[in-house]
Formats: structure tokens, C-alpha cells, sequence
């Protein structure tokens, strides 16, 4: 289980793999973006399809391991180039910050830049921001 004390200023770490498939962007199309496919745009997801495989990512990557009490909410999205059907995903974390919460010492902020790169290690999208993480210890 991941507490606070394990994330480290500067520390890199890579994980995930999620395949991006047609028939999953054209029913997050569907769903949650029609207008993608008036652009002529049907083999390309959108920005928050990405962000939500993101997600997945993530949580199958550390989150669901690690003693995280959410997140005040995201900094930064970039979208560097366009993820299409076909391209195997990963994503890279690096801690850019790190300290203890002010008023409730059981608790740790992380501050974390996220990408999303292709197999190719093309950066397809990033993002910036802060996870709250249970610390292993209380300072007396």
C-alpha cells in the first residue's frame, strides 16, 4: 500500500498499457461527443475520452494501491497530439511536490505531472495536479 512517505521529489515511475479501439471511440462518441463524427474525425477520440483512460491508468497503475483521499481537483490538460484507434497507451508520473498538510498532519499532498504517450513514446497528453495521500505515520 503506497503512503504519502513513498512519493519523492523528482522520482519518475511508468505504468498502464490500455489499447485504444474503434468500437470504444465510436461508443464514447456516441455517448459523449456526437460531433466528432460531423468533423470527419471517426478515428480519433476526444480530449476527455483520453483523460478517461487516463483514469483507468492510474488507478490500475497506484491508485487502488496507495491510500489516496482524492484530489482537489486538476491543474493543467494539454493535449499534445491526437490518440487514435490502433495506438497502445502508457503514461508516465513524476512528483514535482511534496509536504505535509498544514491543518490535518495525518494527510500528505503530492503534486504530479501525468503523461499519456503513445507506444512510440509520442507524448499524446498531460496534465498537472494534487493527490492527497494518508501518511504512515502522525507526528506526535
Amino acid at each position: 500500500m503506497l503512503h504519502f512517505e513513498d512519493f519523492h521529489v523528482g522520482e519518475t515511475v511508468s505504468f498502464g498499457g490500455y489499447d485504444v479501439i474503434q468500437d470504444e471511440i465510436d461508443a464514447y462518441a456516441g455517448e459523449f461527443h456526437p460531433l466528432s463524427a460531423r468533423h470527419g474525425e471517426t478515428d480519433v477520440t476526444s480530449i476527455w475520452h483520453v483523460c478517461a483512460m487516463m483514469m483507468r491508468m492510474m488507478c490500475e497503475g497506484f491508485l487502488l494501491d496507495a491510500t489516496s483521499q482524492g484530489a482537489p481537483g486538476v491543474e493543467e490538460i494539454v493535449q499534445h497530439a491526437p490518440v487514435r484507434a490502433g495506438e497502445r497507451l502508457r503514461m508516465r508520473r513524476t512528483v514535482l511536490n511534496a509536504r505535509r498538510s498544514n491543518s490535518r498532519p495525518d494527510l500528505g499532498l503530492v503534486h504530479f505531472r501525468f503523461e499519456v504517450l503513445n507506444a512510440a513514446g509520442e507524448l499524446k497528453l498531460a496534465c498537472r495536479n494534487w493527490i492527497l495521500f494518508s501518511t504512515r505515520e502522525v507526528p506526535a
